[in-house]
C-alpha cells in the first residue's frame, strides 16, 4: 500500500486492487507486438505538391520546408531567418508587396520538432495576380534573398524581434524556464541566451 496526494488529501493505492481492475477492463484485448520505434529526422523524397480551388477573392500560396529539429543551433538560425523573413519590413514582403507588386501579404513562421522542423512561407496575392504567378514570383524572391543574405538593418531588425520575443517569455516563469533548457540545449549555455 503506498500513500500518494490526490486534491490535497492522502489516499490509499493498493497495488493488487489496481492490477485486478486492469486485467478485468482489458484482459480480454489479445496481446500484440510492440509497433517498431521511429527514429532519425523524416524527410520528404520528392516533393508534395496539393492545390485546393475554393471561391477566394484572391489565391494564397503556403510553401513549407524541412528544416533543422529543436535546440540545436540550426534552429536558432532559422528562428532569426523566420523574424527577418517575417517582418512587414523584412526582405520578402519588401520585394514581393512593394517591388513586385503581386503579393498582398508575404510572411514566413518557424516552427521545431524533436524530430525535425518546419519553415513555412504564406503569401496572399494581388490583385489580378494568379497562383502559378505568386508562386514563381515567392520562389525567384527566395532565390534571391539567399543570394543576397540579410544586410545590417534587416538582422538588427530581426535581433530586436527576436528579443522581443524572448523577453515576454521571461515575463512568465513557465515560458522563461524552458527559454532557459532551450537555450542551454542548443549553445551548451543558458547564461548568456540574448547573445545566442
Amino acid at each position: 500500500v503506498e500513500r500518494q496526494e490526490q486534491h490535497g488529501r492522502p489516499f490509499k493505492f493498493d497495488l493488487a486492487q489496481a492490477r485486478d481492475l486492469v486485467e478485468k477492463t482489458f484482459g480480454l484485448v489479445p496481446a500484440r507486438k510492440a509497433p517498431p520505434r521511429v527514429s532519425g529526422e523524416p524527410r520528404l523524397t520528392t516533393p508534395v505538391r496539393l492545390e485546393f480551388k475554393d471561391a477566394v477573392d484572391q489565391p494564397t500560396l503556403l510553401m513549407l520546408f524541412n528544416g533543422p529539429k529543436d535546440n540545436t543551433p540550426d534552429d536558432l538560425a532559422a528562428m532569426m531567418a523566420y523574424m527577418a523573413l517575417s517582418s512587414d519590413s523584412g526582405p520578402l514582403y519588401s520585394k514581393l508587396v512593394h517591388r513586385d507588386g503581386i503579393a498582398s501579404a508575404a510572411g514566413g513562421y518557424w516552427d521545431s520538432r524533436r524530430l525535425g522542423g518546419s519553415f513555412m512561407f504564406y503569401g496572399r496575392a494581388a490583385s489580378g495576380v494568379d497562383a502559378a504567378k505568386l508562386e514563381a514570383g515567392f520562389l525567384a524572391a527566395l532565390k534571391e534573398i539567399d543570394a543576397e543574405g540579410l544586410d545590417k538593418d534587416q538582422m538588427q531588425a530581426a535581433i530586436a524581434s527576436l528579443n522581443s520575443y524572448f523577453d515576454s517569455a521571461v515575463a512568465d516563469p513557465h515560458s522563461y524556464a524552458m527559454l532557459l533548457l532551450s537555450s542551454a540545449a542548443s549553445t551548451g549555455d543558458a547564461t548568456n541566451w540574448r547573445d545566442q
